[in-house]
This record gives C-alpha cells, structure tokens and sequence, in this order.
C-alpha cells in the first residue's frame, strides 16, 4: 500500500514494520490511532497531509471512504458538502461566518475563490460544527438565486490591448471584484487568459469578508 512506503520514508521501515506488529494489521485505519499511537504524531500528519493534497490532484468523489482520516487528530472536525458549479467560496465563507482565507485553508484543491465549470458539482469542506447554520442561510440563498435566471458570472477571454480596468469599464464591475474573483494578486493580465466575471453583485463583494 502507498502509505505504507510513506510511513517507511518518514519513520524508518524498521520502525514501521514494528507498529504494524504491534497493531496486529496494517489497516491504515488502526495505524493511525490516535489512541493506540501505534506511529508518532509527526508521521500521523504526515499521511494526513498527503492525503490532504490527494484532495488537490484527483477526484474528491474517489476520497469520500478517506476523508474521516482527515479529521482524526485535526483541531477542526471537517464534511464534505456538495455545490454546483459556479458557486462563489466568497459567498460560502460569509454563510459560514468564516474569513475566505480560513475556507480555502481547508479547500486546496481549488484555485480560484469560484468553483469550476467543467463538472456540475464539487464538494467543498466546512468545519461540522457550521453545518446547521450553513444549511438554514444556503436555503435562503438558493431561494433569492431561483428567483434570476441570470447566471451569476461569464467568463471573458483577454484580448489584446485590454487591461483589467477597460474590462472592468466594460462589464461594469469593479477591478477589485474581478481579481477576487480570479485570486489575482495585482492588474497583471496576458492575452487569451480566461477570467471569471461576476455579473451579480449580491453574490461577489468587492473585499474579503
């Protein structure tokens, strides 16, 4: 098993070969006991860590059977909730009272601060103990984008000679929402490079909450 060679990189196969006898299995469920300490914390994150970044380069879908291993010895018990394509993190982190900087902080997987248009849903994991408040202002949220049939963002290809500022002008937004939009860190911007366009205020704030 992959995390096996990885506990051996970390730990030392010899050290690795003995808590696997002492836990009788080599289940990576038992191994990483928080309990039992079959293996020292520093190990523990480690495999928590990898597949923490497992959540970046594959299917979430493929996952869902790990993602209790995520939680174990974490300070934030984690689920994952499903959202359509297009769905605003700004949006979710106001819902959830959190910053977006602390959302993404539990989502690496995603680039930009709007979720993908290749797949229809993408999971996004929040903190358990939100869940209950997320679900009652999602509801009211989903009710206010119901009543638009106005898609919420376009997406623009840069043409030569534009600036973030004329596409800006032309769209009618601000620059400020565009690069939260895109994680863009300044007006830095090449030709045929696509960016994401909020088209619905009530959906994209021009500052981080």
């Amino acid at each position: 098993e992959w995390y096996l060679v990885a506990m051996a990189y970390n730990y030392g196969l010899r050290k690795v070969q003995n808590a696997i006898k002492a836990a009788g299995t080599s289940d990576i469920k038992i191994l990483l006991d928080e309990d039992k300490k079959y293996l020292p914390k520093e190990t523990r994150e480690y495999i928590r860590s990898i597949l923490s970044l497992a959540l970046k380069f594959n299917s979430l879908d493929n996952l869902k059977d790990k993602e209790y291993l995520l939680n174990r010895g974490a300070r934030v018990s984690l689920v994952g909730v499903p959202f359509k394509r297009h769905t605003s993190l700004i949006q979710v982190a106001k819902n959830l009272n959190l910053s977006l900087e602390t959302l993404k902080s539990y989502n690496h997987q995603f680039r930009y601060n709007i979720l993908p248009s290749k797949d229809p849903t993408y999971t996004i994991y929040i903190p358990y103990e939100k869940l209950a408040l997320f679900k009652q202002r999602q509801l009211k949220q989903n009710k206010s984008i119901q009543a638009s049939s106005k898609s919420p963002f376009i997406t623009h290809v840069v043409l030569p000679k534009e600036t973030l500022s004329s596409i800006a002008k032309r769209y009618q937004v601000s620059i400020s929402s565009i690069q939260l939009a895109n994680n863009l860190k300044d007006s830095n911007i090449f030709i045929h490079q696509r960016l994401i366009i909020p088209t619905n205020k009530k959906l994209i704030a021009t500052r981080e909450f």
